[in-house]
């Protein structure tokens, strides 16, 4: 099933949605592009601003994907898509940066996700694993809590001066 975010704040909100008018949503740098989700199942849980999608989820927003066994979107009162956590099998990918973990809370707002449950982390051939990571899609900022990472010199061709 593909959802896309004015639809899913409509199903959050409930009736009072339809009387206001739709709301932007902002996801990080990707700004008011909409989320798709494709998913075996859904459940909506109106009063708790809440969707969750289970079985074999696949949610993208521009350059971001993520796929997860389960994924659960929190709403606030003003329609706006404020955290999305997955779990289960995940794996993220934007840019550069792909990541695997058992958990992952994405925050909309700050456009930061924290991955648990063993993650890792590439960028190109760099490798990073830990306890907990933090990755920052703005300003491409990681942090490891408990690190161990396997970091590839930057080649150079014969000739070539390294700036």
């Amino acid at each position: 099933m593909r959802i896309y975010a004015l639809v899913l704040l409509f199903a959050v909100i409930g009736a009072a949605g339809f009387c206001a008018p739709p709301v932007p949503v902002m996801m990080g740098s990707d700004g008011g592009a909409p989320i798709s989700v494709d998913a075996q199942s859904m459940e909506l849980q109106s009063r708790e601003r809440l969707v969750i999608f289970t079985g074999e989820v696949t949610a993208t927003k521009g350059e971001m994907t993520i796929n997860a066994d389960r994924l659960e979107v929190r709403s606030t009162e003003d329609q706006r898509i404020k955290q999305v956590s997955a779990k289960g099998n995940v794996r993220l990918r934007k840019g550069e940066i792909a990541a695997v973990a058992g958990a992952a809370d994405y925050n909309l707002e700050t456009d930061v996700a924290v991955l648990s449950g063993e993650p890792k982390v590439w960028r190109g051939r760099d490798a990073v694993s830990g306890e907990k990571i933090s990755i920052n899609f703005t300003d491409e900022r990681i942090s490891v809590e408990r690190a161990s990472a396997v970091l590839f010199p930057q080649e150079t061709k014969p000739g070539e001066i390294k700036k």
